[in-house]
């Protein structure tokens, strides 16, 4: 796994940050109050022809918004031709506050990642965050102003302003997310090690066809490596064919758990498009694997940055991992 493709795979990490303008009333989770909104604002700000229907438009295959927020497979493909899209190139975190109610001249913060090309469309996800706070956001639509957008390192640092209201400027980011990240994989263990995951957002893991209430750590590395070499195939202009995935998988089967406190979250969202509330739980808390082979380190190194599982880019799948001996 010596520099495997996940290495490869450029993104970088800002932290966005609002004014409340008016009282927000959000959910606990509040990825789901952002997916529709979040959506609703880059089409706003991208659409030329202002379509319902971005099936037919004769600019999809150019387009701002099919391409980050659809993101079809392109003609062609070798990866997910029987999927109608590929992982959005982006992870849209949500505040971790876990306030429901925001009062008028409170902040509210959360993280945005841009992966692979999407870094070239950086200007149009800032103004995107604009529109939104705009729009309003949860019951109410309280309004919010998009006072700053700013780099992160992977110890989430800021690094440099991207974005500031008070002089409406933009800079280019420096992607030292990414160089943190090749330093990090860099220094992986020789040997094995035991390891916990802690997971601070639901975790969607699919297993034969079906979500999973009993996590396994090859379960993890499957759902983490199909991920990952979908960014690196359709973002990234990265080949991951060459890599043993069943070599990987088979030497991932033999980790086992020490201990677990995972729990099925029940959470739900409402979708304008199918004008209907839809469940979407997931498993949340700590799980302990022992004698975790190093070349796996680097992997889940690069899952913690991009998340694992459906609805990453909404900030699902959010794990934190630590050495426990």
């Amino acid at each position: 796994m010596h520099m495997s493709f996940w290495q490869e795979i450029p993104f970088v990490r800002l932290a966005y940050t609002y004014r409340c303008q008016e009282e927000l009333h959000l959910p606990r989770y509040k990825g789901s109050a952002l997916r529709g909104a979040f959506g609703h604002a880059l089409k706003k700000v991208t659409c030329a022809l202002r379509r319902a229907s971005c099936t037919e438009c004769l600019l999809r295959q150019s387009c701002v918004y099919v391409y980050v927020f659809e993101t079809p497979p392109p003609p062609g493909s070798r990866r997910l031709r029987l999927y109608p899209a590929a992982p959005h190139p982006f992870v849209l975190r949500p505040p971790a506050d876990p306030r429901l109610r925001f009062a008028p001249g409170e902040a509210l913060s959360g993280e945005l990642l841009l992966i692979g090309r999407a870094i070239d469309y950086l200007p149009y996800f800032v103004y995107t965050l604009e529109v939104l706070g705009q729009e309003g956001l949860g019951r109410g639509r309280g309004r919010a102003e998009l006072v700053e957008v700013r780099e992160l390192d992977r110890r989430q640092q800021p690094v440099g302003e991207i974005y500031a209201a008070t002089t409406g400027l933009l800079t280019a980011p420096t992607q030292a997310a990414r160089r943190q990240t090749k330093a990090a994989a860099a220094q992986s263990p020789h040997q094995a090690l035991d390891l916990s995951l802690e997971f601070l957002t639901p975790v969607r893991l699919k297993y034969q066809g079906r979500f999973l209430e009993r996590l396994e750590f090859h379960h993890l590395i499957r759902n983490l490596l199909r991920r990952l070499a979908s960014l690196a195939y359709f973002h990234c202009g990265l080949d991951p064919e060459a890599f043993s995935f069943k070599e990987t998988i088979a030497a991932a089967e033999i980790v086992l758990s020490s201990s677990c406190q995972l729990q099925w979250l029940d959470w739900e969202r409402y979708s304008s498009r199918q004008q209907s509330r839809l469940l979407m739980g997931g498993l949340i808390g700590k799980i302990q694997f022992r004698e975790v082979p190093p070349p796996f380190f680097s992997l889940l190194l690069t899952g913690e940055d991009l998340h694992v599982g459906k609805m990453a880019s909404f900030g699902l799948g959010r794990y934190e991992m630590a050495i426990t001996t």
